[in-house]
């Protein structure tokens, strides 16, 4: 069983990264584009920041799905205990 949800503490943290990076990531994207389209020196500069914080989000993405993989394994182990000492 899950423990009650509550504010703070690690989850709340990486959730926070998470919505930070995907909210740098939109904004460089869309600064980039508008410095491109100028054809601005800055331009190349703002990709590669955009480029730098998209893998903060394929990381977060994919440590996302592994621990919800490892949740629910850990989940059915539990119950197969449980079931075996019955």
């Amino acid at each position: 069983r899950l423990p009650d949800a509550h504010s703070g503490g690690i989850a709340s943290t990486i959730q926070g990264f998470g919505v930070l990076a995907l909210l740098i990531v939109a904004l460089s994207g869309g600064l980039w584009f508008l410095l491109n389209t100028m054809q601005s020196n800055l331009a190349e500069t703002v990709i590669h920041w955009h480029k730098f914080f998209t893998t903060f989000i394929e990381v977060y993405f994919y440590a996302h799905g592994a621990m919800g993989v490892l949740h629910i394994l850990i989940e059915k182990y539990k119950s197969r205990s449980v079931n075996l000492s019955d």
